[in-house]
Order: C-alpha cells, then sequence, then structure tokens
C-alpha cells in the first residue's frame, strides 16, 4: 500500500538528509536583496503547501515543534541553517 504526501509529512523525520537541498535553496536565491529572499521562500513554501493540500500554519507549528525538540537528531540541521540564513541575510 502507498502512503499518501500527508502521511509521509506527518511522520517525517529525515531532516538530516535535507541538509543538501536546504543549503542549495538558500545558495540559489542568496544573491537577492534579503526581503526578496524572504517573501520569494515564503510564497513558495505557501504554495508548495496548498499544492500538497497541507495548511501552511500546520507545516509552520510542525516545524516549529521539531527545531524546539533540542534532543532530536535533526536540531543541528537547524541550528546551522538558521545560523547560514541569518549571515546571508545580514549581508543581503
Amino acid at each position: 500500500m502507498r502512503t499518501s504526501l500527508q502521511d509521509r509529512l506527518s511522520w517525517f523525520s529525515e531532516v538530516a538528509a535535507l541538509r543538501p537541498m536546504m543549503v542549495g535553496i538558500i545558495d540559489r536565491i542568496q544573491g537577492f536583496p534579503g526581503h526578496f529572499q524572504v517573501y520569494a521562500a515564503g510564497i513558495t513554501f505557501y504554495c508548495l503547501c496548498k499544492g500538497a493540500g497541507v495548511d501552511p500554519h500546520e507545516m509552520v507549528t510542525r516545524l516549529q515543534r521539531m527545531e524546539k525538540d533540542v534532543d532530536a537528531p535533526f536540531a543541528r540541521e537547524f541550528a546551522a541553517m538558521l545560523e547560514y540564513a541569518k549571515g546571508e541575510l545580514e549581508n543581503a
């Protein structure tokens, strides 16, 4: 039986595997002004969620819970990505 996209999103815990993609996304938008980067990433996120049939607010809540789980194996990926994004946006 094939699981639905919503089920796979609900059970997802492989953030470490996404690190190259996360860095790649930031890398692709880093040449634009900071406010463009935030809006472009936000609009893209919103459209991806809506297209997948997932409430964007619910997804943000899930991501916030994942970030707060300091003992989780992916906590380092969140911290590294936040530092990377802060550094990029300071210079944008």
